[in-house]
């Protein structure tokens, strides 16, 4: 595509050097630069990109975009776009390059602190019920039909983005189900994607290394809705879809003033959507909805309060999209499961159940033992830590939740990064502490003295840094009628210690578990 073309379109930028020159790719990364390529010189945490122009020059780059001043020498040795918004400035370059993709299909954009990957499973399944091509973006793959790239971060920087979406719309996607997370909102990742429609779960402290405060958190998932979606040109809507579940939901709904729907997981004044009566247990969710286009009764394999909400939120997304009720059930029952969230890897014919789940935050924690509390008959036992170099001032809130809700815990490490786990661990036990919970050696752990059932009403703590040793201890040492909550990692098949990966999935560990009870 020729530069001049994409650059008409363009605004607040400045071109350094002739237009008339032919770009045949966009990255970020000097060592993806090839002959024709235009090279993004952006600034992250670590590294300013400005650094690599060298390797990128060298590689083949022919134009440059950074922010400005530009030193002279850079000048003559390509042309030169520069703007105070590189990223934003990427982002539409992007869309342009590729073809506004977005514009060709219905692109959903959820965000919200918990229920962005559930919900956008659930809906992949309805537009495939609904005879739709679905296409996914978030947390755990980037997929269409059969093509499924592994995801390094929830919602990818814009070039990829559009790239994958090019190919989306060329594999004859019809609907997207996009995660959008509060950083990438913040850093412009999602710049000139045209979004039909934008959905709004939840928010719990999270991610506080990085806003600083619940405020700016919320300021931050609201740029979907104050910037984005407004200036849509996608071929639905553009509609905005809240859970008012919430304050921050109420809030968010309150001040949107475009097309709107609002979804509740009980009966809400406030709601357009919303959950009449429900049953929930260990096989699955069996509700009730209420909405506009008429009464709907569904059917889930998910569990737990939390699914409840994702369910109807979806549902109510789906149909505000024109998607007809039949579609949203089917697609709403045809789903099996969401990898790591609320997992049942056990269903206790050879040991305890076990539960896998992502949970990471004071709020998910507390919403997921919740609902596991009212799905056991015997103890609830929770094996959890808090990752590394991330939002320390939630970790004793963590250690709160669990005290609250869980009868016996287990304090491990989670990816502990550069961070100590014994550092991290002792930031968590002041909240397992201050709301009662007391500690208990390895082998005291699980002897009848700490037994719950019996009306006792504080939960008893033991420390197991290793992760692998702390899920065999917690479910070899369980009885058949408890449950166990294997917390924080979910669906991810790794642990990060310093700066390196090494393989360890909860789900196999967990199987692993079960199978050696199983020989006993």
């Amino acid at each position: 595509m020729m530069l001049r073309d994409i650059m008409q379109e363009i605004p607040r930028s400045d071109v350094i050097g002739p237009v008339d020159i032919d770009i045949t790719g966009l990255t970020y990364d000097s060592r993806k630069v090839e002959s024709g390529f235009l090279f993004a010189a952006l600034t992250g945490t670590r590294y300013n990109g400005m650094e690599f122009f060298p390797q990128a020059l060298e590689n083949g780059a022919k134009a440059l975009l950074c922010s400005p001043p530009v030193p002279d020498e850079i000048k003559e040795s390509c042309t030169v776009i520069t703007s105070a918004r590189p990223r934003e400035t990427l982002g539409l370059m992007a869309s342009l390059f590729y073809g506004r993709p977005s514009r060709q299909m219905v692109v959903v954009g959820v965000t919200g602190t918990n229920g962005k990957t559930t919900i956008t499973f659930l809906l992949e399944s309805i537009a495939r019920a609904a005879g739709i091509i679905p296409g996914v973006t978030g947390t755990i793959t980037y997929r269409y039909k059969n093509n499924e790239l592994k995801a390094r971060v929830t919602t990818p920087e814009s070039v990829d983005l559009h790239r994958i979406y090019a190919e989306m719309r060329d594999g004859g996607v019809g609907l997207v189900a996009s995660e959008v997370s509060s950083h990438a909102l913040v850093q412009a990742r999602v710049e000139g994607v045209d979004f039909s429609a934008g959905v709004f779960t939840n928010l719990s402290q999270d991610h506080l290394d990085y806003h600083k405060d619940m405020e700016s958190y919320l300021q931050a998932k609201r740029i979907l809705f104050n910037r984005y979606l407004p200036a849509s040109k996608g071929p639905k809507g553009p509609l905005a879809v809240f859970c008012v579940d919430s304050e921050a939901g109420v809030r968010l709904a309150d001040d949107y003033k475009g097309e709107k729907v609002t979804c509740a997981s009980a009966p809400n004044a406030r709601a357009d959507v919303f959950v009449t009566g429900a049953s929930l247990d260990l096989s699955g969710i069996t509700c009730s909805v209420n909405t506009p286009w008429g009464e709907l009764e569904l059917q889930s394999k998910l569990l737990g309060s939390a699914n409840l909400q994702n369910i109807v939120t979806a549902a109510g997304t789906a149909l505000a999209l024109g998607i007809s009720r039949d579609a949203v059930t089917e697609g709403i029952r045809s789903l099996q499961v969401v990898p790591g969230r609320m997992e049942i890897v056990s269903s206790g014919r050879n040991g305890p159940v076990v539960v896998v789940d992502y949970a990471h935050s004071p709020d998910a924690i507390d919403k997921a033992l919740a609902a596991l509390r009212r799905l056991t008959h015997g103890r609830l036992i929770a094996v959890f830590g808090c990752g590394g170099d991330r939002d320390r001032e939630k970790r004793p809130l963590m250690g709160a939740a669990v005290a609250n809700r869980a009868d016996l815990a287990i304090v491990t490490s989670d990816n502990p990064r550069t961070e100590a786990p014994a550092e991290i661990i002792g930031e968590i036990l002041p909240g397992l502490k201050g709301e009662g919970a007391v500690h208990a050696a390895m082998e005291e752990l699980f002897s009848s003295k700490n037994d719950n059932r019996q009306g006792k009403k504080r939960a008893v703590y033991t420390m197991v840094p290793d992760r692998a040793d702390a899920i065999r201890f917690a479910i070899t040492s369980s009885n058949r009628d408890d449950l166990v909550a294997i917390l924080g990692k979910g669906h991810e098949d790794y642990q990060i210690v310093g700066d390196k990966r090494t393989h360890l999935d909860d789900r196999e560990q967990a199987a692993i578990a079960i199978k050696e009870m199983g020989k006993r």
